[in-house]
C-alpha cells in the first residue's frame, strides 16, 4: 500500500500519487487542491472511508446540467429553463430536474455519481500547484455535502489513461531503467478493479513472471505509452516491487 502523501507540490508530487494514497487508506478527510500563483482553492475533495467521495468547485463544464447535456439527456432549452428556477429558487439543480419530470431519483444519483467520477479524473491534469489533506471525522462535513460511491482503482486508472502523456511517463519512470520488476501478491489479476483491458491484462502478465524493466517493456505488444501507463497505475497503486540489479538473480528461474 502507497504511503500517506498529506502535504506538497502537485509540480513534485502528482495527484494521482496523492489521490491513491489517501483512498486506497480508506481514510476520511478533505484533500484542498490551490493554485500556485493566487493561492485560490482549485477543487476541495472529501473522503469518506476510501470508497466515496464529493467534489465541490470545478469549470462549467463539470456541473451536472452541461454533464446532461453533452450526454443528451437534456435539451438546451430545457436546461436554461431549469438554471432560471435554480437561480430564483435557491434549489439544486438536479431537484429542480426531478420535480419537472425530467430526471428521476435512481437516474439523478447515477449521473450525480458519474459528475463525482468525472471531477476526480479531471484532477489528473493538474499539474502545478499545491495541496493538503487533513483527516477529519465526517461528522465535521457530513452535513455539507452528499456523498458518492467511487471505486479508487478505476479512477486511477481512468485519469492516467486520460491525460498522462509519454513525455511525463517517461519522467515518473526513468528511475526504474536500471531496476527489476514484478508484482507482489496483494494484485491478482483474476481480481482486477482497474478495468485494465484484455491486451494490457496480456502484458501485465509479463509483469507478473518479473524480469528487467526494459526487458519487460520490449514484450509489450501495447503501444509504448500505453505499456507506460500500465506500468505506472501499478506502481502508484504499490503493487509493484522494484528491485536493484544486483539482486537480479533472486527473479530469475532456477537452472
Amino acid at each position: 500500500m502507497p504511503e500517506l502523501i498529506k502535504k506538497g507540490n502537485l509540480g513534485d508530487i502528482s495527484f494521482s500519487k496523492v489521490f491513491y494514497s489517501i483512498s486506497a487508506r480508506g481514510i476520511t478527510g478533505v484533500l484542498t487542491l490551490r493554485n500556485l500563483t493566487d493561492n485560490l482553492i482549485h477543487k476541495q475533495i472529501y473522503f469518506l472511508g476510501g470508497d466515496s467521495a464529493f467534489v465541490r468547485y470545478g469549470p462549467v463544464k463539470e456541473s451536472l446540467g452541461q454533464i446532461l447535456l453533452i450526454a443528451g439527456k437534456l435539451s438546451e432549452e430545457a436546461l436554461d429553463e431549469a438554471l432560471e428556477e435554480n437561480a430564483v429558487s435557491g434549489k439544486k439543480i438536479g431537484e429542480v430536474l426531478r420535480e419537472r419530470g425530467l430526471i428521476d431519483e435512481k437516474e439523478l444519483n447515477r449521473w450525480l455519481e458519474r459528475q463525482v467520477e468525472l471531477k476526480l479524473v479531471s484532477c489528473f491534469s493538474i499539474a502545478e500547484g499545491v495541496f493538503e489533506f487533513e483527516e477529519v471525522p465526517v461528522s465535521k462535513f457530513g452535513f455539507e455535502v452528499s456523498m458518492f460511491k467511487i471505486v479508487p482503482e478505476r479512477i486511477l486508472y481512468q485519469g492516467v489513461k486520460t491525460y498522462y502523456d509519454l513525455g511525463r511517463l517517461e519522467r515518473e519512470l526513468e528511475y526504474l531503467k536500471e531496476k527489476w520488476v514484478k508484482l507482489n501478491s496483494d494484485y491478482q489479476l483474476s481480481n482486477d478493479r482497474f478495468g485494465f483491458n484484455a491486451e494490457e491484462k496480456r502484458f501485465i502478465e509479463e509483469i507478473i513472471k518479473g524480469g528487467a524493466f526494459g526487458q519487460i517493456i520490449a514484450k509489450s505488444n501495447l503501444s509504448l505509452v500505453d505499456t507506460l501507463k500500465s506500468v505506472y497505475i501499478l506502481q502508484v497503486a504499490g503493487v509493484m516491487e522494484v528491485e536493484e540489479r544486483k539482486r537480479l538473480r533472486e527473479f530469475e528461474e532456477p537452472p
